[in-house]
């Protein structure tokens, strides 16, 4: 009797795992098939990237500097001309680089970063264009740039996965979201205007006046331009005021991500679940603490239900951890109602300037 159980049990963890974690061969053969077969020219892409590289080295310096010759804009930004052709071209390639890299994090961690690959930027650029106001502005023009490629990299790698699980067209996929950008580059300006009633057409690119709606007291306020601005400002001041050691522990996790790296390419197949992927150890270093814990604590579970049941591990593991993500989502209501009552919660953890003696 405990034997047929036994083999009960087995053969419905078998049909879970089979139904609904793994494709039929012949299912995911079509799925490559019809992905593969209506792929793009390499020579078109590369193409595509040079006029839109091009395009941005004339355009985005000669708006920059249009605006700083407006009398309506602040000193900082006047100062702001610095930005050459060759900080956008330059910026344009590092964006390339920064969206496959986003893409492939963003594939294995399902987080999108693109805003501390913009960040990073935005402290090299501001070093470059040297000390003063207008290597600020440098750095935001060049960062934007980083973010909007790094953002838009990761949800063409979403479209297209999707169109891969529908077994849709990759070319239909890319002129839908093609057209998609095109309508944006017309709606976003228009909606600044709409939002900031009192931007006169020389004062787009200026400071937002304080009876605008995206003021920083107004209603649709972004407080991530806040965040970005004075990463700009603080870049602009060189190294010097970043904290102390910060280079030397950037450049040290810069080649362990590499030596992880090219470790994994040169070990057999069967070693390398022992060498972590730098991917996502960098997102989990930039996710913050409350992420990272939970990933920690995630992977170590798995892996002691994988060593004592691996066929319900296997089975089992991606439902349970969809169901702890959705149980931590709904933390989110018990921290509304905190808030709402006033109340403080018991545990609290910060890292702070100890106060001087």
């Amino acid at each position: 009797m405990v034997e047929a159980l036994r083999i009960v049990e087995t053969d419905a963890l078998s049909d879970a795992s089979s139904l609904q974690f793994s494709m039929a061969a012949m299912e995911r053969a079509l799925r490559q098939h019809i992905f593969m077969s209506d792929g793009m020219r390499g020579w078109l892409g590369m193409l595509g990237f040079a006029v839109l590289a091009a395009v941005a080295a004339v355009t985005l310096p000669a708006i920059i500097g249009a605006s700083a010759a407006t009398s309506t804009v602040s000193a900082a930004q006047a100062a702001s001309s610095r930005l050459r052709v060759y900080h956008v071209l330059v910026a344009g390639f590092l964006a390339a680089l920064a969206g496959l890299a986003n893409a492939r994090g963003a594939g294995v961690t399902d987080l999108n970063i693109a805003d501390a690959y913009a960040k990073a930027g935005m402290l090299v650029f501001a070093a470059w264009a040297g000390a003063g106001a207008g290597s600020a502005g440098t750095a935001l023009a060049c960062g934007g740039l980083l973010l909007g490629v790094s953002s838009t990299a990761v949800s063409a790698m979403y479209a297209w996965r999707a169109g891969f699980m529908t077994m849709a067209s990759p070319t239909a996929i890319f002129i839908a979201h093609m057209i998609g950008l095109c309508a944006s580059c017309l709606i976003t300006p228009a909606a600044w205007l709409l939002f900031d009633q009192s931007a006169s057409p020389a004062g787009v690119m200026g400071s937002v006046s304080s009876d605008s709606l995206l003021a920083s007291d107004g209603f649709f306020a972004s407080p991530m331009a806040t965040v970005f601005r004075q990463t700009a400002v603080l870049a602009s001041a060189g190294a010097s005021a970043l904290p102390v050691h910060a280079l030397w522990v950037a450049f040290s996790a810069l080649i362990v991500g590499v030596a992880l790296n090219a470790l994994r390419d040169t070990l057999p197949m069967q070693m390398r679940g022992v060498v972590p992927i730098p991917a996502a150890m960098g997102v989990v270093f930039m996710s913050g603490a409350s992420i990272a814990v939970d990933l920690a604590v995630g992977a170590a579970a798995r892996i002691f239900w994988r060593l004592r049941y691996p066929r319900s591990a296997d089975a089992y593991a991606l439902v349970i951890g969809c169901a702890l993500i959705a149980g931590e989502g709904l933390w989110g209501l018990g921290k509304g109602l905190l808030a709402a009552f006033d109340i403080q919660a018991p545990i609290c953890m910060t890292f702070s300037v100890p106060p001087s003696a």
